[in-house]
């Protein structure tokens, strides 16, 4: 450990201060918070067992993938946004999400089903939807096109700030 305020577990490495970390991880910079068998890019980054975190500020659970910064996810979520706050199995976009178990919330204060269809931003949808534009949310086995993607496991995206589950 290099710096101070280095809290460590067994089998890590730990890069910068403020570093806290479980059993055999790589944390890179300050204030990086992980859990088992992870890998961390930045600052901030809280993350729990096999994921991979981009940014700053990355809250994650088990098996996902973030991109950018102040991020809080549960398990099996994709969060696109500043300040997301996810259950299990959902998927949000903005800032200040608050979700259960198995939404999809697009902007603030969403709360969508499952198999609908929806058009443009500010998209809810629950599995087996397709989507077309900015700010969606799918869940599982849907085609996304467009920037700020969230698709959960087996899907296809397409462009930039993509966020994707397990087998894509």
């Amino acid at each position: 450990m290099r710096d101070d305020t280095s809290h460590v577990g067994d089998g890590e490495q730990v890069r910068d201060e403020k570093k806290h970390a479980g059993d055999g991880e790589q944390v890179g910079d300050d204030k990086t918070h992980v859990g088992d068998g992870e890998q961390l890019g930045d600052d901030k980054k809280h993350v729990g067992d096999g994921e991979q975190v981009g940014e700053d500020e990355k809250h994650v659970g088990d098996g996902e993938q973030l991109n950018d910064d102040k991020k809080h996810v549960g398990d099996g979520e994709q969060v696109g946004d500043d300040e997301k706050h996810v259950g299990d199995g959902d998927q949000v976009r903005d800032d200040r999400k608050h979700v259960g178990d198995g939404e999809q919330v697009g902007d603030d204060e969403k709360h969508v089903g499952d198999g609908e269809q929806v058009g443009d931003d500010k998209k809810h949808v629950g599995d087996g939807e397709q989507v077309g534009d900015d700010e969606k949310h799918v869940g599982d086995g849907e085609q996304v096109r467009d920037d700020k993607k969230y698709v959960g496991d087996g899907e296809q995206v397409g462009d930039d700030e993509k966020h994707v589950g397990d087998g894509e």
